[in-house]
């Protein structure tokens, strides 16, 4: 975790120069997180559900940046999301 920023929190994993994770803590219309991983790793209807707003930007040959925003706790706390991190995180780890 890097805590040095006002407005946004990265989160790091070994071997990837950009943060795997961003969540974006003071907007007004909810929560937002970023994360990056391998090219074609997630389709869009994988994360349809998940949260608000879901897209999903190739950056390069190599990445991909999913994008997505929470406006409710729930959404949160949802084990759907939680289950969908883990996997987002193996596909990048591995």
């Amino acid at each position: 975790f890097l805590w040095n920023n006002k407005q946004i929190v990265h989160v790091f994993v070994p071997d990837q120069k950009e943060p795997w994770a961003s969540i974006q803590t003071k907007t007004t219309d909810g929560l937002w997180l970023q994360l990056t991983g391998p090219r074609n790793h997630v389709a869009l209807g994988r994360i349809a559900k998940l949260g608000d707003q879901p897209t999903i930007k190739t950056i390069n040959a190599e990445r991909d940046v999913v994008r997505m925003s929470f406006a409710t706790v729930d959404q949160v706390q949802s084990p759907k999301l939680a289950e969908f991190l883990q996997e987002h995180l193996q596909g990048v780890v591995a």
